[in-house]
């Protein structure tokens, strides 16, 4: 280990700190910085697996194998087909340390985007996924942003 430097990623420990109780770890608003214990929350979609298709599958391969080799390796073809998953998915729910009067503020994207940084491990998560996707959730409303 490195002295003075995290070892586990922030989605790590973010997914062990949830597990645990430990978010948010503000005991203030972190908009006016009036201290309350309710919080709202927003989803985090980090990343997104995708799935690559297998080449054989393509027109261009299906159409003239079974033209030249008829039903059976057409059959053979389909079946043995391997379609590969890349990536994984990243998205946390995640609370945040805003009271109720300023609820309705986090409607605002940079608003929103300002809470959220002043959570230091969430700053550290959209450090590491600058694209992330955040969405506040409100009861169904809200903002969504990039």
């Amino acid at each position: 280990m490195s002295a003075g430097e995290v070892v586990l990623s922030p989605e790590v420990r973010i997914e062990q700190m949830l597990q645990l109780g430990m978010l948010p770890q503000e005991d203030r608003c972190v908009i006016c910085r009036k201290a309350t214990s309710e919080k709202a929350y927003f989803w985090a979609a980090c990343e997104r697996a995708f799935v690559k298709q297998d080449p054989n599958r393509s027109l261009w391969v299906i159409i003239p194998a079974w033209l030249l080799f008829g039903w059976w390796f057409l059959l053979l073809l389909l079946l043995t087909r391997e379609d590969q998953v890349h990536g994984t998915d990243v998205q946390f729910r995640l609370p945040l340390r805003v009271c109720s009067e300023c609820r309705p503020d986090l409607t605002n994207t940079q608003t929103f985007h300002d809470a959220v940084y002043a959570t230091p491990i969430y700053a550290e998560l959209l450090e590491k996924y600058p694209d992330a996707n955040l969405t506040f959730e409100p009861g169904g409303k809200g903002v969504k942003s990039n």
